[in-house]
């Protein structure tokens, strides 16, 4: 894949469909500011975030558009600051801004505006992240909860296992660290 191609994967189109699935962006093999720098060089990155910022300055018309040397300086900011940031999580945060999460512009455009927005978007990102990962541990989790034999509750089988553990029953044994890293 080159960078046209990459550009063509990560347009600002999959940003819109990343609002109701944000995992997506958060959790899929996409690369990051660094990587696509290292495969497309930092000019090609510095030129990609600008693409996404001019989009959002037409996007939102203000009266006084950005500058050239403005999206320029404000590309190459996030392209130097933030090379962990995945492309999908930018644009992510850039359909989230159009969508007037992070406030708007009044007047013009405002590169400062928008560095503060990518400020909230990364504690909302934090927090967003936690919460994915608590539901896929906790529904990992009742995947491997342990089915009950029939006529057994869980102190029942439970006092079984330790008692036949305790004389040796590997099998037993394997059953009941189960059930403590399940509890854990």
């Amino acid at each position: 894949m080159d960078a046209d191609q990459c550009d063509l994967v990560f347009h600002s189109t999959t940003g819109a469909k990343l609002l109701t699935r944000p995992e997506k962006a958060y959790f899929s093999d996409t690369p990051t500011f660094a990587v696509y720098a290292q495969a497309f060089g930092f000019p090609s990155l510095v030129l990609w975030v600008k693409t996404q910022l001019l989009e959002l300055d037409l996007f939102t018309e203000v009266k006084v558009d950005a500058d050239n040397d403005t999206l320029s300086g404000a590309a190459r900011l996030f392209a130097h600051n933030y090379g962990w940031v995945k492309l999908t999580e930018f644009l992510l945060f850039m359909a989230r801004f159009k969508l007037g999460y992070y406030g708007k512009f009044y007047g013009y455009f405002d590169p400062i505006a928008i560095g503060e927005a990518f400020l909230s978007f990364l504690k909302q990102r934090s927090i967003e992240i936690d919460r994915l990962e608590c539901e896929r541990k906790t529904k990992q989790r009742e995947q491997q909860q342990l089915q009950l034999p029939e006529g057994y509750t869980s102190y029942t089988l439970y006092q079984e296992l330790k008692e036949r553990a305790s004389k040796g029953d590997r099998k037993a044994i394997k059953e009941l660290n189960k059930w403590k890293e399940i509890s854990a």
